[in-house]
């Protein structure tokens, strides 16, 4: 029988047999937080080895997160290169860098270990309705989060060249950016977009 504590609590259940030597377990991860230590019922293998009731390998614990990363609202977002011009992106910009505000967790932090994916869209220069279009992701517009991003602000740097999809040869329209956290276990949060950080492309 397996058994499981703590964060999820499992009451003992008999093991599917696969073989004379395999027994599997399968198990429907419940709500809450924390880790969850699996136990098994005294047995013995084929050579009459009684197997240790509480496995002491790391792999009998199982870290259980279903807790989305904190909202937030993505920070600036500011051209380089060339001439600079506030709100404005022109031929001369080479790439645009947005700050993203990690949040604060007491270590270890499910942050760590997970990713910043920058996304945009475009929108008519007179389309004061920043909720329509859908964002999509800039390929390549992606950074791992290390243990010193946390608590702090990340910028990421997108280049022209990644800018492609979304500017074109016609001007007057409005490129609008927000930044997706996902946490090590997956878990993601869409933060909002920064509306006073809206490029003109011109």
């Amino acid at each position: 029988e397996a058994s499981g504590s703590e964060a999820n609590t499992i009451s003992a259940t008999d093991m599917t047999k696969v073989s004379s030597t395999e027994y599997i377990y399968s198990w429907t991860v419940g709500a809450g937080d924390g880790t969850t230590t699996f136990s098994l019922s005294v047995g013995t293998d084929m050579a009459e080895n009684t197997i240790v009731s509480t496995p002491t390998s790391s792999t009998d614990t199982i870290i259980v997160d279903n807790i989305d990363p904190a909202s937030f609202t993505t920070g600036s977002v500011v051209t380089t290169g060339g001439r600079v011009v506030t709100g404005y992106w022109n031929d001369t910009n080479t790439a645009i860098k947005v700050t993203v505000p990690i949040a604060t967790e007491t270590a270890p932090s499910s942050l760590e270990g997970g990713t910043v994916q920058i996304q945009a869209k475009a929108l008519a220069a007179n389309q004061n309705d920043l909720s329509s279009g859908t964002f999509t992701d800039i390929s390549a517009a992606t950074a791992g989060i290390l243990s010193t991003d946390i608590g702090n602000n990340k910028v990421l740097t997108i280049s022209k060249s990644l800018l492609t999809s979304l500017i074109s040869s016609s001007e007057d329209y409005k490129l609008v950016f927000r930044a997706v956290i996902t946490d090590y276990a997956g878990n993601e949060t869409q933060g909002d977009a920064n509306t006073t950080a809206i490029f003109i492309v011109d």
